[in-house]
């Protein structure tokens, strides 16, 4: 059979080939034929061209350019099953309609446009025929050849059987609603086939994935969940089972979707694993489903949970407790605990649990609803609430009762509240107040006994029924409809005043609230003509407040609540600067200062809480920019029921006052310093005087002292070489006269000899050595006595603290209360400075014997004393300036006195023991005498330390010393 097809095939081809070389001569005819310029020479051609496509075994016609044929030859009549003479002069695609919008529609619309030659082979379902068609454009017309290719196509047919397995195949895969696949067992998972499907389910056509081509499935797979798919896949294949997987998936816009994935492993006769065939689904909106039921689950749960009222549910035979809800819980004190799995007998009193039972019962029977109006139940804790309550019985699909519903509703507060309304209405009837109720026509429904009083009537029933035009005259009735009610309509409320009308036709003021309700218009009214008279009566005292005031030169003012003026007398100008025009409607604070703004409202918010009066005084600002002061007194402003509504007062100008005040205080201000000034002048003049008197007795004395030690100290060598001479000659003449008469020997036993030639010389050594230590004491004396010297000189420092530290050695010894205190040095190399060494002498004098004190303290507080300690270190800190420290491990002191430890007069020593100018005087010296500076660093309870930074040179900036230090 395939030889038979394959040898008919190439016939066909010869004799197309031949066909097509006849054509392809008619072409050049009518190429030629179309291209003529002149008339007579087309029509010359016309009956050759003619007698060629008569003769042509391959169809042809021509179509001009509103698609009309102009020509047909008799093989065109043949394929088409239409004569020339039916045909030539219409419209193809109006007898063929078929064709329009096929590809016979488009390929020929495209050769008449783009003039190019189109082929193509096509079907026309109406002549169930193949064409193959070649067409193109000749000057205003398109020529067509075709032929029929059936017999061609039906060489297929043997190939046909297997497209259409083919495709009955790809049907069944397309169709299928998943991804079918095959995946080869290697390392990397290879994808050998993959169904369509994928580009539905990922986003990402197949051909991505086959063979991996530019990716792997795999890589698809959310990366959480990759390790459990992994493992239940290789599970399986070890298994030699079928597996089935849930997991997420990235498409390739990002979102996620969730697959359902069933598949198996094959291998083969051996028991080798070979590849993997199985089916991927989208179950995302399964998924999406299964977490709306989740939370519709959740939420119907949260609705029982959280709704207001209780609400439980019984099983229908024993009618046992099987859900109790948050409500329920606090309505009866059972919680959920309490009641699962129990009934009412478990929980209620037996005469009220059998009532509850029989109800539950005859629901259950009759499969209705049942609603208990009122029930009085006792709770756990002992008290009753009175419920509303519905049961219902919850059927299943065979209609039978299943669960037992019940919705309790706890209505004692509203039996309380209908209680409290009928006390209220009987209130309502006993109140001076008249109330009445309007329906919507504007008619008395309701009126209370004090309604009718008030005007005139004896009974309500005179006027239910009628309207309110019955009691008012006619320029109030046309007031009320104009202006009152439309804003009561539009608002819902008024409150005001107006005239009404009595039964014997007097008129009164009365106070109106109107308020529109659901029920009705509610009017509640007030005769206020005593108030009217009493508010005439105030009017004319305020007047007269107000002429009294303004003569004293106050002004008068209103505020509200928000502090806006609502109120100003004319002479506001006078104290604050502005016209009442520009104060009226503004804020208070607008005015102020704003440094005083949260005072005075602070005051004033004080006033109001407690509705009280109010005085102050502030600052404001005026138009000019000018501060004035002003006082203002303020009393609260009350409504008819005692509500606090604003204020009103007065206000004066005390900025002359306020002048003159601050004047005098600086003039006090001037005289405390100047009198500061002169204490502390006459301080150190006092200390100056006493220091210098001190210095001149301490000179004397050390000089006093002097000149008979120097006397002793010099005659100390002489009187040693005497004794040394008379030592030797005894000597020798014990060496010459060994055996002394017995006078002799009994004296010297007596003045014992030996011991006084060895004692005599260690004499007249301890003799020496007093005698230098007195010198060095007066010169320490002399030294530290050299308070009256006028000029700067240079100094040696070390020589100070020596002589300083001489004078108070005797305070550094141990006592019977204390051990001695150690003085520590670390000297520098420091150059001589220019200085007041007498006064230096007097600093270091006040620090180390406050520090002496302080460590004394110290020692005395001690349960176990420790050894008290002074370091005194001194160096060079830069080219221009020296630093001493002088350090304590004493109590120390707070932060509070180390900020007040060098004002004047200050002393935490007890009364008598210290004057407190030492450490004033020492601050002075340092920094006003000597350009320098004097710190104290102290904590309590470890020490304090007292730095003095000095210039080496006299006339050195102090700014710069600050900044080197």
């Amino acid at each position: 059979m395939e030889e038979v097809d394959s040898q008919a095939y190439q016939r066909l081809q010869q004799e197309a080939i031949a066909l097509r070389q006849q054509v392809q001569t008619l072409e050049q005819e009518l190429a030629s034929w179309g291209k003529g310029s002149a008339k007579a020479e087309r029509e010359e051609l016309t009956p050759r061209a003619i007698a060629i496509l008569q003769g042509s075994t391959e169809a042809f016609f021509s179509l001009n350019r509103e698609w009309v044929f102009t020509y047909l030859n008799p093989q065109a009549e043949s394929l088409l099953g239409r004569s020339r003479a039916d045909l030539v002069g219409k419209n193809i695609w109006e007898e063929f309609a078929a064709a329009v919008g096929s590809l016979f529609y488009q390929q020929y619309h495209l050769a008449m446009e783009s003039q190019k030659l189109v082929n193509f082979e096509a079907f026309y379902p109406p002549l169930e025929m193949w064409y193959d068609v070649r067409a193109y454009r000749v000057g205003e017309e398109l020529f067509v050849y075709f032929t029929n290719i059936n017999a061609l196509k039906q060489l297929n047919q043997s190939n046909q059987a297997l497209y259409e397995s083919e495709q009955r195949f790809r049907t069944l895969i397309e169709n299928v609603p998943g991804a079918i696949y095959r995946c080869a067992g290697d390392s990397d998972w290879t994808m050998e086939f993959i169904s369509d499907a994928i580009a539905e389910i990922s986003g990402y056509p197949a051909s991505d994935f086959i063979n991996n081509t530019a990716r792997s499935f795999a890589s698809i797979i959310h990366p959480e969940d990759v390790a459990e798919v992994e493992a239940n896949i290789f599970e399986a294949i070890a298994a030699k089972t079928a597996y089935i997987l849930e997991y997420r998936i990235i498409c390739s816009d990002g979102a996620i979707r969730w697959v359902y994935e069933k598949g198996q492993g094959i291998f083969d006769e051996g028991g080798q694993f070979l590849y993997l065939d199985g089916v991927i689904f989208d179950i995302s909106d399964r998924k999406h489903a299964e977490a709306e039921l989740h939370q519709t689950r959740h939420f119907l749960s949260s609705v029982l949970e959280n709704l207001p009222v209780g609400v439980a549910v019984k099983e229908a035979q024993d009618l046992r407790f099987v859900f109790w809800n948050p409500a329920a819980a606090t309505l009866l004190g059972y919680q959920p605990e309490d009641v699962m799995g129990k009934n009412d007998r478990d929980l209620f009193p037996p005469e009220q649990a059998a009532e509850f039972i029989q109800k539950d019962r005859e629901v259950l029977a009759s499969h209705s609803t049942l609603e208990i109006p009122e029930e009085i139940v006792q709770t756990k804790f002992g008290d009753t609430r009175i419920l509303r309550t519905l049961k219902a019985a919850i059927l299943d699909r065979q209609g039978n009762p299943q669960y037992l519903l019940a919705i309790i509703e706890d209505i004692t507060e509203r039996k309380q509240a209908e209680k409290l309304l009928k006390q209220r209405i009987a209130a309502i009837e006993a109140t001076t107040d008249g109330i009445s109720v309007l329906n919507v026509d504007r008619e008395y429904i309701y009126l209370n006994k004090a309604f009718c009083r008030i005007y005139g009537y004896e009974s309500a029933d005179e006027l239910l029924g009628k309207t309110w035009r019955e009691l008012y005259n006619r320029d109030e009735i046309e007031r009320i409809s104009r202006v009152i009610l439309p804003i009561v309509d539009e608002k819902g409320q008024w409150h005001g005043e107006a005239r009404g009308k009595m039964r014997d036709g007097v008129e009164f003021p009365q106070d109106i609230s109107l308020t529109l309700t659901d029920f009705g218009l509610i009017c509640v009214c007030r005769d206020i003509r005593d108030r009217k008279a009493a508010e005439e009566a105030l009017r004319q005292s305020e007047q007269r407040f107000r002429d009294v005031s303004e003569a004293a030169g106050e002004y008068l003012w209103e505020i509200d609540l928000k502090g806006v003026y609502t109120f100003v007398s004319d002479k506001v100008k006078r104290v604050k600067g502005y016209d009442p025009a520009q104060v009226l409607g503004h804020n208070l604070f607008e005015f102020m200062l704003q440094e005083e703004v949260e005072r005075v409202r602070a005051i004033v918010q004080e006033a109001r809480s407690r509705q009280g009066n109010f005085k102050l005084e502030h600052r404001n600002i005026t138009s000019s920019g000018e501060i004035v002061w002003e006082e203002v007194n303020g009393v609260p402003l009350l409504d008819e029921t005692r509500e606090i509504i604003g204020f009103r007062g007065t206000g004066l100008s005390i900025t002359e006052r306020k002048r003159a005040e601050l004047q005098l205080r600086q003039k006090t201000h001037d005289l405390e310093q100047a009198l500061h000034t002169l204490k502390r002048a006459q301080s150190q003049l006092l200390q100056s005087e006493k220091m210098s008197g001190l210095g001149q007795m301490v000179a004397g004395v050390a000089h006093e002292i002097n000149n008979p030690v120097n006397f002793i100290h010099g005659n100390l060598n002489p009187a040693n070489d005497y004794a040394t001479d008379l030592l030797h000659l005894i000597e020798l003449y014990q060496q010459h006269y060994p055996d002394p008469p017995e006078v002799i020997q009994g004296e010297l036993d007596a003045i014992d000899l030996d011991f006084l030639k060895e004692d005599l010389t260690k004499l007249l050594r301890s003799m020496r050595v007093g005698t230098e230590r007195i010198r060095e004491i007066v010169m320490s004396l002399r030294n530290f006595s050299r308070l009256d010297e006028a000029d700067f000189k240079p100094a040696n420092i070390h020589e100070g603290l020596h002589g300083t530290l001489m004078i108070l050695r005797n305070r550094l010894k141990a006592t019977t209360e204390r051990p001695e205190i150690e003085i520590i040095k670390d000297y520098g190399d420091l150059p001589r400075i220019e200085c007041y060494p007498g006064q230096l002498n007097q600093v270091f004098m006040n620090i180390i014997a406050n520090a002496i004190d302080a460590v004394e303290a110290r020692l005395r507080e001690n349960v176990e004393p420790q050894p008290g300690c002074i370091w005194i270190s001194t160096e060079v800190l830069d080219t221009e300036s020296v630093c001493i420290r002088i350090r304590d491990n004493g109590s120390g002191i707070s932060e509070e006195i180390e900020h007040r430890i060098f004002d004047p007069f200050f002393t935490t020593k007890e009364v008598g023991k210290g004057t407190g100018l030492g450490m004033s005087i020492s601050y002075q010296i340092v920094c006003e005498r000597h350009n320098g500076l004097l710190e104290c660093v102290s904590s309590l309870g470890e020490g304090t330390e007292f730095i003095v930074t000095l210039p080496l040179q006299q006339g050195r900036d102090r700014k710069q010393l600050l900044t080197n230090a």
